[in-house]
């Protein structure tokens, strides 16, 4: 199906929205035109975007405004419900087919508006608290995707046309490595203290391993290459590797030196990406640095790919940061207590620059869960399964990327994330099989 689009106005900003609705998130090929009789005329798939006319052989949209403005200006924003979604920027009043501006409510999400010179927390990030989907419930759904498939129905609707055939839910792993080591390599007085703290409150099971660790008699529990590929491979999943180089004070204490098997494994099987240090992500230069110990010490090849520590980044500064040490992609749009779907949507797109008023060559994916946010979010192993199946269940919906992480640290089945192995295991065996079975099949084979 091929999609026309009349509007009196042609920006920058329609432009990247309406490509993202239409070619990435439906698949479609969409045309832009600006000449109202030809739009009259048109007897193709027809979406009429202007305040002045409607078509009867169109889909008719009010434009909100926000597409024709530029930089940043205050939103006056209700939320309401549309069938079983939300929205906002409601115009649709009279004869207009929709009741809401779709393509600008996208573009809020998507372009993170909202983030723009907005206060942060006491780690440099945005709030969840202050996002528009978590105040108004809504950011456990991909709405942008939604509000795209709706779109569509009324164009296959309208026009009798056949929709292009959608295959594109896919499930991308991740795995974080902040740390190779639990004991070995920490500093001796560390390892002192922790031994004492476990002596003296009686946790002699706990003082006996950590001794046999540092004595070499056992693995160290996070040293885990090989169970991170088995878990994995259970449920036929390749991950991607994002790991940290440097230390700092607010990074783990431990001294970060990589085995040679974690660097043969990196460089011979796994996707590697950035996993910036705490304060790097403010600094362009220590990133760049930390990039080229990256790909030179370790993958032994290019590094496109980047994931934020604690997902402390701030937007757009820390984007900028990336785009000038040729990161083409990021997976941190997500937040570090919250999951879900920070910019509306499970497929990936292209980061709009509003300072510029450009769309850049970074692209984005949206993380929408990971063991970091699951246990800041308080959540207990045995409740997994019921706060992650509904998201999974969403991006199968819309076809979308559903980005997943977990950190070596929580697959070590050991100290705090003792008891986390299994359920992670079971949701994503269920992500994993709803790729090629439905949702039935899927729960009945990962029992």
């Amino acid at each position: 199906m091929k999609v026309y689009i009349y509007t009196e106005k042609y920006t920058s900003r329609f432009k990247y929205v309406a490509e993202h609705v239409f070619k990435h998130i439906l698949r479609e090929d969409v045309i832009f035109f600006r000449d109202i009789e030809k739009a009259r005329q048109c007897k193709e798939p027809l979406i009429c975007y202007s305040r002045t006319v409607t078509l009867p052989n169109a889909i008719n949209i009010c434009p909100h405004g926000l597409l024709f403005q530029s930089g940043i200006r205050k939103q006056e924003i209700a939320v309401s419900d549309w069938d079983d979604t939300r929205m906002f920027f409601q115009t649709g009043y009279g004869d207009y087919d929709v009741p809401f501006d779709i393509f600008s409510a996208s573009f809020y999400l998507l372009s993170r508006y909202e983030e723009y010179d907005a206060p942060v927390d006491e780690e440099g990030r945005y709030k969840k608290e202050n996002s528009l989907a978590y105040r108004n419930g809504f950011l456990d759904r991909p709405v942008v995707d939604e509000w795209a498939y709706k779109l569509e129905g009324m164009l296959v609707k309208k026009f009798r046309c056949t929709p292009m055939v959608k295959i594109g839910y896919r499930v991308h792993p991740s795995v974080i490595i902040d740390n190779y080591y639990k004991y070995r390599h920490c500093s001796v007085l560390t390892n002192i203290g922790k031994l004492f703290k476990k002596f003296f409150s009686g946790d002699f099971k706990s003082f006996n391993k950590q001794l046999r660790i540092m004595l070499y008699i056992d693995k160290d529990p996070y040293s885990n290459i090989k169970e991170i590929t088995d878990f994995h491979y259970e449920s036929d999943l390749m991950p991607s590797f994002f790991v940290m180089v440097k230390k700092g004070k607010k990074d783990c204490r431990n001294t970060y030196t990589m085995f040679y098997s974690l660097r043969r494994s990196l460089r011979r099987m796994f996707v590697t990406g950035l996993h910036p240090s705490y304060y790097s992500d403010s600094d362009p230069k220590k990133m760049a640095k930390e990039l080229k110990k990256l790909e030179g010490s370790i993958v032994k090849n290019r590094v496109s790919t980047n994931l934020f520590h604690n997902f402390r980044f701030e937007i757009p500064r820390s984007y900028e940061s990336l785009l000038k040490i040729g990161i083409e992609e990021d997976f941190s749009m997500g937040y570090p207590d919250a999951v879900g779907f920070r910019a509306g949507t499970c497929t990936p797109f292209r980061f709009y620059d509003i300072k510029h008023e450009s769309k850049t060559r970074l692209q984005v994916h949206s993380m929408v869960f990971c063991d970091y946010m699951l246990r800041n979010m308080g959540v207990k192993p045995s409740e997994m399964d019921n706060l992650l199946k509904p998201l999974i269940d969403r991006v199968k919906a819309v076809e979308g990327q559903l980005c997943c992480a977990v950190s070596n640290c929580a697959l070590s089945d050991s100290g705090r994330w003792q008891g986390w192995n299994t359920p992670l295991s079971y949701v994503y065996r269920y992500a994993s099989l709803l790729e090629t079975h439905d949702k039935k099949s899927a729960e009945h084979l990962a029992k």
